[in-house]
């Protein structure tokens, strides 16, 4: 019969009913550390019976260690939403948990102590380390500094950090953005508008540099461009308008909200999707793809993997404090959808 759970039940308590070592205890409990199937299961089993409640504040006082890792990301998309589920189940997995901080999306550079604030808040929960999706990306060393005299391993993702001496891991948008231009051009598309994000973002300017290095090399084609620089809403009209004047044949997008977005406002003025102009977006965002009628061919991100990447690398610094700076760089993957035709 299971007790109901009690804080006087101790692992020294559980480690005499299963027969085992406390430590041993500790280890299963924690999911850390290697203990065979038939021990687990009985440790288990006497926890479970005992009604023990494992006190992680006990045992980090113990051992100095909190098995906790602060994440600052803000969860305005369905992009971040999928790099902090991958993080969650990575850090699960290894025995860890997270902090997680929700900064403003865009900060200017005269807001850097709101975000400094919420690494500060982080910090003083006595994390193992950190991963931050940076507001801005000309941060460097010194915008870090807090985090460095703690000793505390810290990981970029997302938006890269040229200035700074910081792990990162993120997509290869320069290369993604080159093969939708590649792709476009082997249906023999000449003719584009290019739909830029804030060009103050590394991501935005590198799928800028990657689309127009593969479409200027390429001989006759000509490349219309649209920014959306100040976050609202008039991008939309500028590219409806440029669209009616230069009729490009297809359109690539910064991000798949802007490809949907493009695409619905054209759709209202009688311009068909793919058979008057291609539309192609950037991040695969699965949510949004499932709400539209047509699946819009896009450059795929796997956002998961990049958080579970991000994890690996935080804890092998954290392990193992000389670890050299590493930059894990994964290369998006063109998906094929209804948005896209071929030229005859």
């Amino acid at each position: 019969m299971t007790r109901k759970a009690s804080s006087k039940v101790t692992s020294t308590q559980v480690a005499k009913r299963a027969g085992v070592s406390q430590m041993t205890v500790s280890r299963v409990m924690s999911g850390s550390g290697y203990a065979t199937k038939e021990v687990r299961g009985k440790v288990e089993k006497a926890a479970r019976e005992m009604g023990y409640v494992r006190n992680a504040l006990a045992g980090s006082m113990h051992t100095g260690k909190t098995n906790v890792v602060g994440v600052l990301i803000p969860l305005h998309s369905e992009f971040h939403v999928g790099i902090v589920r991958g993080i969650y189940e990575q850090l699960f997995k290894q025995g860890y948990s997270m902090i997680l901080g929700w900064p403003p999306e865009h900060l200017p550079e005269s807001s850097d102590t709101t975000e400094l604030s919420h690494i500060n808040r982080i910090l003083e929960q006595q994390v193992e380390g950190l991963i931050i999706r940076p507001s801005h990306d000309d941060a460097e060393n010194n915008y870090f500094e807090e985090v460095f005299n703690k000793n505390k391993p810290i990981v970029c993702i997302d938006r890269d950090l040229p200035n700074a001496n910081i792990n990162y891991v993120g997509t290869d948008d320069l290369w993604g953005a080159g093969e939708a231009a590649r792709k476009l051009l082997d249906y023999n598309h000449k003719s584009f508008l290019l739909i830029n994000g804030p060009l103050q973002i590394s991501t935005a300017q590198q799928r800028r540099d990657g689309f127009k290095k593969v479409i200027t090399k390429s001989s006759g084609t000509i490349c219309h461009e649209v920014t959306n620089n100040d976050l609202s809403e008039a991008w939309l009209d500028e590219a409806v308008n440029l669209y009616k004047e230069k009729k490009p044949t297809a359109v690539f997008c910064y991000n798949d909200i802007h490809a949907v977005q493009f695409t619905h406002a054209i759709n209202k003025i009688g311009v068909r999707v793919p058979e008057d102009v291609s539309v192609v977006g950037y991040s695969g965002l699965e949510d949004l793809q499932a709400s539209q009628p047509k699946k819009l061919t896009t450059m795929y991100t796997d956002t998961q993997d990049i958080g579970k990447k991000a994890v690996d690398l935080l804890l092998k610094s954290v392990e193992n404090s000389n670890e050299i700076t590493n930059r894990i760089i994964i290369k998006p993957t063109w998906i094929e959808g209804e948005t896209i035709s071929k030229i005859a």
